[in-house]
């Protein structure tokens, strides 16, 4: 409390009334000022946070206390993070009495969910080459000192890798994804027409409805760097030989994309295409199975076009990094071995042998 008393003399003098703190307070302070609670620690960020908003309900939120209740959702699942943050300001609304008073007694608070979903990582859950996971494999195998490339020359360095998958059982189930805004289960998109226009049958659930998880990892041969790089999610009938196999080569065009071509192809939902983006191949070369003379002056020395370095990387001058499969390996179900046996010698990519390995 604060009091101004004017005197005769023409002096004016201040009279201070000081309340004594909270104990919590005072020892909370104490532990302050001898650096055992930094202020760099989740501690003080977030009751920092919580506090300011009693204050100001557009106070943002630190980005590591976002990211502390996002590890915490991640680990406990949402029930964990909600029993932590509790009600909050439940019943009062974006202008309620809160807002003009403090009149409202908060529970334990913390960021709310739009909050923290703003600060997650993105994900995907189509099926296919995942983009900057397979970004992330290019900078990692081509900045190791000690790999050593299949083929090294003046336009291309090839780098051999191995593609294995294994399969996971997931529940089948149809959700909605709050983050996506749509939902999600099914190997095809949904939306309110579709339901009204469409009968959802036994048949319809099992040749759409996810069973299943492919996750394939992509290795390079000396066993350095290996990543997973390519989910697919099958229905219960979808693991067919034909589609196994159709499955497989896409999946190999893809990841043989060079690294530039890779930074430079749009994705749908972090999901890499394949498309004729990325041109290695001279008819030529391919007709008489050697390098032709136009080809040997560029400076290639392979007519197989995963060897060669792509018409991008040579309009810009620069070294072209790709990837070649020799070996793709899996396990033992049925689509994965009618799609080995599978013998169509045209379709299949060059330098690339299929093997089944048994668990």
């Amino acid at each position: 409390m604060r009091q101004d008393v004017d005197l005769d003399e023409g002096n004016q003098w201040f009279a201070y009334s000081v309340d004594k703190a909270d104990p919590l307070c005072q020892k909370f302070d104490d532990l302050i000022r001898r650096g055992l609670i930094p202020k760099t620690g989740i501690l003080y960020k977030y009751l920092a946070d919580v506090i300011e908003i009693y204050y100001d309900r557009c106070q943002e939120y630190d980005r590591e206390v976002v990211e502390f209740f996002n590890t915490i959702q991640h680990l406990g699942g949402r029930r964990t993070m909600n029993y932590i943050r509790g009600p909050m300001f439940i019943g009062q609304g974006k202008k309620g009495s809160m807002h003009d008073n403090f009149s409202c007694k908060m529970n334990l608070g913390g960021p709310s969910e739009s909050v923290c979903n703003k600060e997650q990582a993105g994900y995907t859950v189509r099926s296919g080459v995942i983009k900057p996971l397979s970004l992330f494999h290019y900078a990692l195998a081509t900045k190791r000192d000690q790999a050593v490339p299949f083929l090294a020359s003046p336009l291309v360095s090839v780098i051999p890798c191995s593609l294995s998958n294994g399969g996971n059982a997931i529940k089948p189930s149809i959700e909605f994804d709050a983050r996506l805004k749509k939902c999600v289960g099914l190997n095809i998109d949904v939306d309110i027409d579709f339901v009204k226009s469409n009968e959802v049958t036994p048949d319809f659930l099992n040749e759409h409805i996810d069973t299943e998880v492919l996750i394939s990892s992509v290795t390079t041969l000396d066993n350095g760097v290996s990543m997973p790089c390519v989910t697919d999610f099958l229905p219960k009938g979808g693991k067919t030989g034909e589609a196994m196999s159709a499955s497989l080569l896409s999946t190999i065009k893809a990841l043989q994309i060079c690294e530039s071509c890779v930074k430079r192809i749009p994705s749908r939902e972090h999901i890499l295409n394949y498309t004729d983006t990325c041109k290695s191949h001279c008819d030529a070369c391919l007709s008489r199975m050697s390098v032709c003379e136009e080809c040997e002056r560029q400076g290639h020395t392979s007519h197989l076009p995963c060897l060669r370095a792509c018409s991008n990387c040579l309009e810009q001058g620069e070294l072209c990094f790709r990837r070649v499969f020799l070996v793709l390996s899996a396990d033992c179900e049925e689509g994965n071995k009618a799609a080995f046996k599978k013998k169509n010698p045209s379709k299949t990519p060059p330098l690339t042998q299929s093997s089944v390995c048994c668990p």
